[in-house]
């Protein structure tokens, strides 16, 4: 992999996360599952136990749903919706709905964050009488999504309603979903059972699925985008127009949508309706991209709620998007659940729930879970990701954990003896999650089953725990916790809602002594940190150099960042940088090196002129560095690594074999497992440039199986490899010799220990070739391209053979669109397009089908042909530039595959 591509990729990520936390701020629970609707946060230093109660030990506060309608609030109140978190100490807010009279009102709630003191409630009546809206039981399942720069809140409510407020509780919008006169242009959709959803931002307007009860007039499922500020509708998508054979299979949604950008750089969301089906949406205009529908084959006759259609799951879940990264290939993946309304009085048995993984960008499935052994029960929460782990509860009691490279168990455990409601939440090593029955789960973010923690609560917990600010917020039926890791030294001595020492739950106090120094008060001109960011009168410095009129000495030129009495004084040239009324000369070396500046090196320790004096690592005679593009010991230009390889026969080998080949293997020997090994290794010494490399392993990858192989370099993973591309063939030939690539960011010292540990399997034994240090190439014409993948490394506008051909679609049955490649190469654009065919994948090597050959003017093919009853047909695209011939793009099964020249 060039330094490029692994810019781009990081790139992409990057764009994903901040389109998902769009107006959130840093340490905000602002939505549903957190800022990325997917269950994860990277705080640390979260607690692993607790005991629930009142305020004491590490439980900061403890406040009950019912607070300021104790009297109006139903006993039976089943509230499902999550905590939201906005903001720090005194000025913070936590939000969540909560019900208030049995099937006839809900509300929003707002506590202070510091100590859970109620500020505000914002109550909705059903309107229309009691056939509006069935809500069984009283029970709440929205969450509001919690917008911190412009301080508003929205959120669909169990009454039918679509709401926005400030922070302050001022309603500044409603739409009502039924129809009824106090509202004529509502949407008409009835929400049964509380299916209502959170809503999603994008752009300028707040997304809403609508969906209806099967048994209802109006059985369109709707998806609305409303107006962020005025509740106006911008567009409105009736999703039954692409329903599939399952339309009708309507109960009600409690699917939140997600959106996400894989890596091609186009916005999606996904979502469930009630009918089970899987859709991706463009988010902009609501229309289709593609359906997964249900195959789980839910059988709702055997619920007793009297369903009159067969087979399909629920919208209950909400998709998860997973970016690619170290343990997810390709563009990523959507994790989607199949489930139903738990509420109905029923039997769920073990073997109803499915976990499927996605393309996000095709729909296609790529696996789903279980794929033997049925075991898992219906599932109504989302899952979590963590690292190659991935985490889904069901309603008969158990939490999986899977491994989502492969789809297979890790482990499966039961949690007590209550249903599981509620999505896990994953954080600093730790799994969140309570049960039906009360039980508040702290457990090991590990390969293997471990409870930290298991407390009962005395109420159900239905809702999914939000982490933010070094706390985690757990919320019942009938209370609502702050939860934080604390000191036995925390406490507050200036009674300022802020403690004076570290890793307590409000933030450091930097002086607990004076109530008005804290985190965001405001900073005065007084020579003290007031606000406790670590900067002294900030506000009052005009050059923005650290130093101002009020500091001792002051600065005596406000106006120049380069003049203030921190300032290095430069030599003879007649200016008071120091502002100590002088003119003198000294060394300087800002990184203690030992080295000075030019100009600036009297009476420094060692002689010569440090070319960084930034980085006490680069000096004159430091050791370099290779592949870092940085000249540590200043001779004027960074050093390249020159490419190292160890062959596998050479290595130390345990349950390894060597198998001779001269005719493909590299110095005609590679490596195989034992046939009887359960694992097999292979350990050599790096003698290469200590420096960076792209590591790659190349090996053989069969028509036959799976095998897995981790690469460590001094005992520290760097890649976690999947052998199963099923490139040609049962045994290693010149055709399935392929390699995968991982770059690193730490150096690689010489005489560094390099192991591969493979799993083989029964038909794969992980055979191995070589592992190669691929160095680094210059770009001598600054296009991004490093020379040895550029094809013209002097004209920057022509740089790459075209990338992989993306987007290929039928439009009918003989007509074959494809999108026009990203990247072509630089100017002019030069498409030749070749079109084949075939019907078997693995015989895209040498048997081909042309269906249109060297074609510049579309992209666009007509076969003419059509496969027989029965016969699926792969396509495949060739693109072709004035640097080069670019990949075939990937077949039908998502497997990357090349061919020859179309004839």
């Amino acid at each position: 992999m060039s330094r490029r591509g692994i810019s781009s990729f990081s790139t992409v990520l990057v764009l994903i996360c901040l389109l998902a936390a769009t107006a959130a701020q840093a340490g905000d629970w602002n939505q549903w599952r957190g800022p990325n609707r997917n269950g994860v946060s990277p705080e640390t230093g979260l607690p692993s136990q607790w005991t629930p109660g009142t305020a004491g030990g590490n439980v900061v506060w403890q406040q009950s749903t019912f607070v300021f309608r104790e009297a109006e609030t139903s006993e039976t109140s089943l509230d499902a919706g999550s905590p939201v978190v906005m903001g720090l100490g005194v000025d913070g807010k936590v939000f969540f709905m909560q019900s208030v009279e049995s099937r006839r009102s809900s509300r929003m709630v707002a506590l202070r964050e510091s100590d859970g003191a109620f500020l505000w409630d914002h109550v909705t009546q059903v309107y229309g009488g009691d056939g509006f809206s069935v809500c069984r039981d009283n029970q709440g399942a929205a969450t509001p999504y919690a917008d911190a720069a412009e301080q508003r809140l929205y959120y669909g409510t169990k009454e039918g309603r679509l709401l926005s407020l400030d922070f302050d509780g001022n309603q500044l919008w409603q739409r009502l979903t039924q129809t009824g006169n106090q509202d004529p242009n509502a949407f008409g959709v009835n929400i049964h059972n509380c299916g209502n959803s959170t809503p999603i931002p994008y752009g300028d307007t707040m997304i809403y699925p609508l969906c209806p009860h099967f048994e209802l007039p109006e059985t369109t499922p709707y998806v609305v985008a409303l107006d962020r500020d005025t509740g106006t509708t911008v567009w409105t998508r009736e999703i039954d127009s692409f329903a599939g054979p399952l339309f009708q299979m309507l109960h009600g949604s409690w699917s939140q949508p997600v959106i996400a950008t894989p890596p091609d750089g186009i916005d999606r969301m996904y979502m469930q309706l009630a009918d089970g089906s899987l859709r991706c949406i463009d988010p902009a205009t609501g229309a289709a991209l593609w359906t997964h529908e249900d195959d789980s084959g839910f059988d709702r006759t055997r619920s007793g709620s009297g369903h009159p259609f067969g087979e399909g799951s629920e919208g209950v879940a909400t998709p998860v998007y997973n970016p690619p990264g170290a343990f997810e290939v390709g563009s990523g993946a959507i994790y989607v659940s199949a489930g139903e309304d738990p509420s109905h009085p029923r039997e769920t048995p073990i073997g109803t729930g499915r976990v499927w993984k996605i393309n996000p960008m095709t729909g296609q499935k790529i696996w789903h879970y279980p794929s033997v052994n049925n075991d898992l029960g219906n599932v109504v929460g989302s899952v979590a990701i963590s690292g190659y782990r991935m985490y889904v509860g069901d309603t008969a009691g158990f939490l999986h954990a899977v491994d989502i490279r492969t789809g297979q168990k890790l482990w499966r455990e039961q949690l007590g003896g209550g249903d599981i409601w509620a999505s896990p939440t994953v954080a600093d090593g730790k799994i969140y999650i309570g049960t039906q029955d009360g039980d508040f789960y702290i457990l090991r973010d590990s390969d293997t089953y471990e409870v930290l923690d298991v407390d009962n609560v005395g109420s159900r917990i239905a809702s999914s725990v939000a982490v933010a600010n070094q706390s985690i917020y757990i919320k019942s039926d009938r209370h609502i916790w702050k939860v934080s890791v604390l000191n036995a030294d925390c406490a507050d001595n200036d009674n300022d809602g802020f403690f004076g020492t570290e890793n307590c739950p409000q933030g450091t106090d930097c002086d607990d002594d004076n109530p008005d120094v804290k985190p965001g008060e405001p900073e005065i001109c007084d020579v003290v940190d007031n606000d406790c960011d670590g900067l002294i009168d900030e506000d009052f410095d005009g050059d923005g150099d650290g130093a101002t009129f009020c500091s001792d000495p002051p600065d005596c030129n406000d106006a120049d960042p380069a003049i203030n009495p921190d300032a290095i004084e430069m030599c003879g040239n007649g200016i008071d940088e120091d502002c100590d009324g002088i003119d003198t000369c000294q060394c300087v070396d800002f990184d203690e090196d030992g080295y000075g500046t030019a100009g600036n090196t009297a009476g420094c320790p060692n002689s010569g002129v440090d070319c960084d004096d930034t980085d006490p690592n680069t000096y004159p005679g430091a050791v370099e560095l290779c592949g870092d593009d940085i000249d540590q010991d200043c001779s004027g230009d960074a050093l390249i690594c020159a490419s190292f390889r160890i062959e596998a026969e050479d290595m130390e080998l345990e349950n390894y074999l060597v198998r001779v080949n001269a005719n493909f293997a590299s110095e005609s020997a590679y490596v195989a497992a034992a046939p009887t090994a359960g694992s097999a290794s292979a350990e050599g010494e790096f003698r290469g440039q200590p420096g960076y490399y792209d590591v790659a392993v190349e090996y053989f990858d069969e028509f036959d199986g799976q095998s897995m192989l981790d690469v460590l370099i001094d005992g520290n993973l760097i890649g976690a490899m999947v052998f199963d591309q099923d490139l040609a063939g049962t045994a290693p030939n010149a055709l399935n010799l392929t390699d995968q690539i991982v770059a690193i960011d730490e150096p690689v010292l010489a005489g560094s220990m390099v192991r591969m540990q493979a799993t083989p399997t029964v038909l794969e034994r992980a055979p191995v070739d070589r592992i190669a240090f691929i160095g680094g190439f210059p770009d001598v014409d600054g296009d991004g391209w490093q020379a040895n993948e550029d094809c013209n490394d002097v004209n920057s506008l022509i740089y790459a053979a075209p990338s992989e051909v993306p987007g290929l679609v039928w439009s009918n049955k003989n007509v074959l669109l494809w999108r026009y490649p990203d990247d072509l190469g630089g100017s002019p654009l030069v498409g030749l397009f070749d079109v084949v065919r075939s019907d078997n994948p693995a015989e895209f090597f040498f048997a081909l089908h042309c269906v249109e050959g060297d074609d510049s003017s579309d992209t666009l093919a007509i076969d003419p042909e059509t496969p027989d009853e029965g016969v699926t047909w792969f396509y495949l695209v060739r693109a072709e530039n004035p640097c080069g011939r670019g990949s075939l793009g990937r077949e039908s099964s998502g497997v990357e595959r090349s061919a020859g020249q179309c004839q």
